[in-house]
């Protein structure tokens, strides 16, 4: 019994901890319009009807100062719906540059900084 509670406090290699960040503001901006967010108790946000362009994501959080942000894309492609997570490292007061090309929502998490994650596209179910 007491072998499993201390394996289960150890994070093994490959598994990446994501704390989300509750209450974070979530700006998505350019020079036409801008939409805003606040992340819930899991760090979800999402920002409905944003037009085609070129956006500026940023993040403010009034105890977390670096995060990863997680931002989800969905797209069809040969008649086959897709949907992947694309983690970007992100501090406080730098912006995030997204595309993109139709009326949307835009989705996504905010956690606390993972050190070390590279940007490579995960799926979703």
């Amino acid at each position: 019994m007491l072998i499993l509670i201390l394996i289960s406090l150890f994070v093994f290699p490959g598994q990446i901890k994501e704390t989300p960040v509750p209450r974070a503001k979530v700006v998505v901006q350019n020079k036409e319009a801008r939409f805003e967010a606040v992340t819930d108790m899991e760090g979800k946000f999402a920002l409905a009807g944003i037009p085609a362009g070129t956006y500026e994501v940023s993040v403010a959080s009034e105890t977390i100062k670096e995060f990863t942000v997680f931002m989800e894309f969905a797209y069809e492609e040969k008649g086959e719906k897709k949907r992947f997570e694309f983690p970007t490292p992100l501090m406080e007061k730098k912006k995030l540059q997204i595309v993109t090309r139709h009326d949307q929502v835009v989705k996504g998490r905010v956690c606390e900084f993972i050190p070390d994650l590279k940007p490579t596209p995960r799926p979703l179910p």
